[in-house]
């Protein structure tokens, strides 16, 4: 009889466990008095405490958070993002727990609080409270188009546990690294990098999105040449997108697939943008001075209506150095000549269809301020220079230019501009 009985408790609490992995209790489409939320929920150890709540919050924005212990409570809380500005939140089921054991009992109200600082828990202002209401039950229902990489990824290079809040995402990859990028949903292009824990090693990654699938390529340099990186979401509840032709896997690195019904063409190609060298000017004769100062690479893309900043490939910072007279970009000289390597350049994805609209502009802006160290006496300032290109403009393409252009100046800086 304890035997069985001891049976019979293995297999409930083994019944409870899949019924928490598998029945949150929380998927759907919630109305609210600032507009529509969906919520998924997963279980895993590899999601920040455990799970992962996640959704679009009205046309624009994300919300993602967790569920968890408050003294008693069974609470989910974490960030959104309205499209514009980030917030906190905490929900409380209304009289059923997120992880209800009984089939014929659902969550069907959340009742919760926000704010921008502070996520206002148990406010006595309703300004501050959150009340969701239930209206379409299952994840079927749910079809993600602003929060697309929270959940689990089934990759060719082992899972991926993503978390999404606004254009920024991060996360784990197989137990082993973790996921550091940023998401582009003109171009459908996850850009940025992964860290493997194991050899202590950085890489970068882009990932082209196809709506429950990505294909992408990887590798240790901003080139991306180790291989391809494709993943297939667990939980498929992102609306499916048509599928966009990449042609040039040249340059851009990701396959596609030539089965598929193509309603919307677009290809895509690299705008690359190299430093080649920067010399400042010395007064010295006796001493050989440093090097130092920054130089920064930023593109736009400008519209009729607006500009909008082109994040790199690899989202790298826009400075290709920021350097100070204690840490010089060189030593003992007054010049350098750059290598032809990923710190020293700067890849944009540009879109074909763009390119070719008239009513579409694309601006290069090149800042620069170099200096050198002196020793005996002040040091040399070139000042700043800053000039901006159109790169729609005849010619501008392949292309070497300095700044300032005149000889009359020994203090400049050149650089390269081509398409790949």
């Amino acid at each position: 009889m304890k035997i069985i009985r001891k049976l019979f408790t293995i297999i409930t609490l083994f019944s409870v466990f899949q019924l928490k992995a598998q029945n949150p209790n929380t998927d759907g489409i919630y109305s609210t008095k600032f507009g529509n939320i969906s919520l998924t929920t997963e279980i895993s150890s590899e999601f920040a405490g455990g799970t992962i709540s996640y959704g679009d919050y009205r046309d624009n924005g994300t919300i993602t958070g967790a569920i968890s212990k408050a003294g008693n409570d069974e609470v989910l809380n974490g960030t959104f993002f309205n499209g514009s500005s980030l917030g906190k939140f905490i929900f409380r089921p209304s009289g059923v727990d997120f992880y209800n054991k009984t089939f014929n009992q659902r969550i069907t109200r959340l009742v919760g609080y926000w704010g921008y600082q502070t996520n206002n828990d148990l406010s006595e202002d309703n300004n501050d409270k959150w009340i969701a209401e239930r209206t379409k039950f299952g994840v079927a229902n749910v079809k993600n188009e602003t929060n697309v990489w929270s959940g689990k990824w089934n990759t060719t290079d082992g899972s991926m546990h993503l978390a999404q809040v606004g254009k920024n995402i991060t996360g784990r990859y197989k137990g082993v690294g973790t996921v550091t990028a940023t998401y582009n949903p003109s171009t459908r292009l996850l850009t940025g990098t992964f860290f493997n824990q194991n050899i202590k090693k950085t890489g970068y990654i882009e990932f082209y999105f196809e709506g429950n699938t990505f294909k992408g390529k990887c590798g240790w340099t901003a080139a991306m040449t180790e291989g391809n990186w494709d993943g297939t979401k667990d939980v498929k509840n992102n609306k499916e997108l048509s599928k966009m032709t990449v042609t040039s896997t040249t340059s851009q690195g990701l396959t596609t697939n030539s089965n598929s019904q193509n309603t919307s063409k677009d290809e895509l190609f690299k705008i690359r943008v190299r430093a080649v060298q920067a010399i400042s000017m010395s007064n010295s004769i006796l001493t050989n001075p440093d090097l130092y100062g920054f130089a920064r690479f930023e593109l736009k893309k400008i519209t009729p209506n607006q500009s909008i900043d082109i994040k790199s490939v690899g989202n790298k910072n826009k400075y290709i150095f920021e350097t100070t007279e204690d840490n010089p970009l060189i030593k003992n000289q007054i010049y350098i000549n750059f290598p032809d390597q990923p710190t020293y350049y700067r890849d944009f994805i540009i879109s074909k269809n763009d390119w070719e609209n008239n009513n579409i502009g694309f601006e290069l802006t090149i800042g620069h301020h170099l200096k050198t160290k002196e020793y005996g006496q002040p040091n040399k300032d070139c000042g700043k220079y800053q000039e901006t290109f159109n790169l729609k403009k005849s010619q501008a393409l392949n292309k070497q230019y300095k700044i300032p252009n005149t000889d009359t100046k020994v203090c400049y800086l050149k650089f390269y501009i081509e398409k790949l």
